[in-house]
């Protein structure tokens, strides 16, 4: 099993910061990095599209389906990807409440037989998208440190046991 996190804080509520995560499609959504479609609901289908800029190829997004594993309003959902017995990706994000706002911790954690090999690189599979995530999300509801231009949170973890 192989963990990759990555934790900002924001300006606003976690009413707010909630309530825009879970706008999944339309004028609503608050990302281009995924795109999210599904039930949202314990056992809902979900497709967790993830944004893809490669070379010259078009950008165009890969999309993972799965289900919702857990959903706690205004503080957690979470939804896993992938085949059980070769490799299943757990995403989560979390919400927590700050005095002055919100904190925000995403991450994918990979089990089963393929985890050992892609373990090793969920960094930088990974990494990009949860950046672009957190700045969509700082330039949206402010907060955060901002350094040379660049907004950023907590470094990105990477943990293997």
């Amino acid at each position: 099993m192989a963990r990759v996190a990555k934790e900002i804080d924001v300006g606003a509520s976690p009413k707010r910061v909630w309530d825009s995560l879970v706008q999944f499609e339309g004028d609503g959504a608050w990302t281009q990095a995924a795109r999210i479609r599904g039930e949202l609901k314990p056992g809902g289908k979900m497709d967790y599209g993830i944004l893809l800029r490669r070379g010259r190829i078009s950008p165009f997004y890969f999309n993972l389906p799965g289900n919702v594993v857990a959903l706690e309003p205004l503080g957690l959902i979470s939804w896993e990807a992938g085949l059980r017995r070769v490799l299943l990706m757990e995403f989560a994000i979390h919400i927590s409440p700050r005095l002055d706002g919100a904190r925000v911790l995403q991450s994918v954690e990979v089990s089963g037989p393929m985890a050992r090999v892609i373990g090793r690189h969920l960094g930088r599979l990974f990494g990009a998208h949860f950046d672009c995530i957190s700045g969509d999300l700082q330039e949206r509801f402010g907060g955060g440190s901002q350094f040379n231009g660049r907004r950023r949170g907590k470094p990105l973890r990477v943990s293997q046991p």
